[in-house]
């Protein structure tokens, strides 16, 4: 129905593949994983700039692994066996979820990670500045790092993470401070 799936036998795996590249959904097996393997999974929303929309599968919804599951950050469960037309409608209400979390930090005036200007924010400083310089010249410094992703691959979301925030923080202290 026009979804790219990547399937893991376990929580470690899942770990990696979603520190590589967040996934928009999470449909994790609560009956063949134990639920402290998957924290860190439920919790990756948290820190992270994109959203994981996450879904915990179990046979009996009933169980004290919902409320555990839900302390534990899962947005949503599925109920074993498996109905196709239901799996379908949660798919599209996670969608309208993650769909309004991007307008959201789009909105935001700072962006989440870093405390820095949002793109948004940033476009409209710029224009500003822009129409304020007439007569004078204007210039602007584009920081392009792209090690990012190879620090996440090879030591993890929470490290690339750290790297950011640390380039981010040189960059505040060398920029004029800006009005949010």
């Amino acid at each position: 129905v026009g979804f790219h799936v990547n399937s893991v036998a376990n929580a470690k795996q899942a770990i990696a593949v979603c520190g590589i590249h967040a996934p928009d959904f999470l449909i994790v097996d609560g009956e063949s994983v134990v639920m402290e393997d998957c924290r860190g999974l439920f919790a990756k929303n948290q820190n992270s700039d994109s959203y994981t929309y996450t879904f915990l599968m179990l046979g009996d919804v009933k169980t004290d692994r919902v409320t555990d599951a839900l302390k534990a950050g899962v947005d949503d469960f599925l109920a074993k066996p498996l109905v196709h037309g239901e799996l379908l409608a949660r798919l599209r209400a996670g969608a309208r979820m993650l769909e309004y979390e991007r307008r959201i930090r789009r909105q935001s005036p700072v962006e989440h990670t870093t405390a820095l200007l949002s793109e948004s924010a940033f476009l409209v400083r710029v224009g500003r500045k822009v129409e304020a310089a007439v007569g004078r010249s204007v210039s602007c410094v584009l920081i392009d790092l792209d090690f990012f992703d190879h620090v996440t691959r090879c030591h993890g979301v929470a490290a690339g993470e750290k790297a950011l925030r640390t380039v981010a923080a040189q960059l505040r202290q060398m920029a004029e401070p800006c009005e949010y």
